[in-house]
């Protein structure tokens, strides 16, 4: 199944079949249902992951990948996805390369982008 426990905690999958209505009636479609078991843990992005490369080895001649680029955001992620990077360990590599940035870019931005935000509490009305 596309995620397992592992890949997606928090989030569970099982198989699903819909008949369509409308002009697209007639054999039923085959898909996965979601439940969310744990919200306060759920994390959307590596349920995405999970699913992307489920996808991908189901069916790589007809699922196109690439054209998941501007959801997936980088180049490197997506290839590293479809050779088997587990989504937690391609988190764990975004998430570094996050604060890489934030850290580079604090020494050419205006302002200390990691001081709280002070404008919604000036511009609260029942103040």
């Amino acid at each position: 199944m596309a995620c397992s426990s592992s890949r997606c905690p928090s989030a569970a999958t099982r198989p699903a079949t819909r008949s369509p209505f409308s002009e697209f009636a007639g054999p039923g479609c085959r898909g996965v249902a979601i439940r969310i078991t744990a919200p306060a843990t759920f994390d959307a992005t590596l349920l995405g992951a999970a699913l992307l490369q489920a996808l991908d080895r189901q069916n790589p001649n007809h699922f196109h990948a690439e054209r998941t680029l501007g959801m997936v955001g980088s180049p490197d992620t997506l290839q590293r996805l479809r050779e088997g990077l587990s989504p937690g360990e391609a988190r764990a590599r975004w998430e570094a390369a996050w604060r890489d940035f934030t850290r580079r870019r604090q020494a050419v931005l205006l302002y200390d982008a990691t001081a709280p935000a002070q404008a919604a509490a000036s511009s609260d009305p029942a103040r």
